[in-house]
């Protein structure tokens, strides 16, 4: 399966969505043989070492993997045009495969649009794999007007199918861009069903407040929620635990703003076991993104038995209770939620059994991976 397909992911970052779509490999190679021939960038040394780690672990699965050091210039999509080098190497490696189809792992539609353009170009079926579908303007990135309008009227009109993750999404392609949703597909996101640590008594009690994710300014925006926490009389009650690395100067200069304080704690990248064990003992998980697909961390922490304070956003606000979350607008807000694990704890215990069956039921691993094996296969 898959062996005429071509994967390409240019991002040099491993994000959630890179993670998710390796899941859906590994569940799908469970019952089915695997060719997994994808372009990465090199500089995406966690991607590559997962992929690795992933054919170690199944003997379901060939993999093909074409490195290449993408050029990435900033303000995509702008600098794709200027990418000469990298176009032609997508070229001449696409040619050399041959595929029937070209499926692309995208993060935004600018992260990749080199690639669509040459799949096209060269008149291969191609399909994007894409999770965040904002507005650059509304995320605060720089021309955001102009890349949107590029977005719009060049990018999003290459793709002949665009997988995304929820309804949300879907619903922002076609607002926003005009994507016709006889274009659009959905598969939702998962989280696997080992099993996990059970969660004891001293975690109903404990004062951890998690939030896993890379450290990012921007999107993730720890540096804004800690500003408010830490000026905060919670701040007494509870203790703040991050999980997630970040090698740039901004992130480096949160960490050694507040990495001396009593109650907050720069955990590093850990692997799923770790971070799974951090979740089934904290007692909430904290999500104070500025935009998200659905995130995984939010899935897992239900599955645990874990309430999840959220902005109300994207995938948060499709699926959690409006109960659990503030204003991605007013930071401040997360604060009032946070209070009602102490002062008002029933508005978590009693709607967690009904969103830990909802979540079971939505997220499922071997319906939503035979979904996107289908989509994948598809040439229609």
């Amino acid at each position: 399966m898959f062996k005429e397909i071509l994967f390409i992911n240019e991002s040099p970052v491993y994000g959630g969505h890179e993670e998710m779509f390796l899941r859906h490999i590994k569940e799908i190679a469970k019952n089915n043989h695997l060719y997994l021939n994808i372009i990465v960038n090199i500089k995406n040394e966690r991607l590559i070492k997962e992929i690795d780690c992933l054919t170690k672990i199944s003997s379901n699965i060939n993999v093909n993997i074409f490195r290449h050091r993408f050029w990435g210039l900033p303000l995509r999509p702008i600098t794709n045009f200027l990418c000469i080098s990298d176009f032609f190497w997508l070229l001449k490696t696409i040619v050399s495969f041959k595929p029937i189809k070209v499926v692309l792992i995208q993060g935004t539609i600018e992260i990749g649009g080199l690639s669509l353009l040459a799949a096209r170009i060269l008149g291969k079926h191609t399909s994007t794999y894409l999770p965040i579908t904002k507005k650059s303007k509304e995320i605060g990135v720089v021309f955001g007007r102009i890349r949107d309008f590029i977005n719009k009227h060049f990018y999003y009109r290459l793709p002949h199918e665009i997988i995304t993750i929820s309804e949300f999404n879907k619903e922002e392609l076609i607002n926003n861009f005009n994507v016709d949703a006889s274009r659009i597909r959905v598969a939702m996101n998962f989280i696997d069903t080992p099993s996990y640590p059970k969660q004891t008594n001293d975690s109903q009690r404990n004062n951890v407040l998690l939030i896993i994710g890379r450290i990012d300014l921007n999107q993730k925006r720890q540096d804004l929620f800690l500003d408010y926490f830490v000026r905060s009389e919670l701040s007494d009650a509870f203790e703040v635990h991050i999980i997630g690395d970040g090698n740039d100067d901004a992130s480096k200069a949160v960490r050694n703003k507040y990495g001396s304080m009593h109650n907050v704690f720069f955990c590093g990248w850990l692997g799923s076991e770790d971070v799974a064990h951090r979740l089934a003992q904290c007692r909430s998980v904290i999500i104070p993104s500025k935009f998200e697909g659905v995130p995984l961390v939010m899935i897992e922490a239900i599955k645990l038995g874990k309430t999840v304070i959220a902005s109300n956003v994207d995938g948060m606000k499709e699926f959690l209770p409006p109960q659990w979350l503030f204003d991605v607008d007013e930071m401040s807000d997360s604060l009032r939620i946070i209070s009602y694990l102490n002062e008002r704890p029933q508005v978590f215990d009693d709607l967690l059994p009904v969103v830990q069956r909802k979540f079971n039921q939505i997220f499922d691993p071997i319906e939503n991976s035979k979904k996107f094996m289908m989509l994948i296969n598809s040439r229609k």
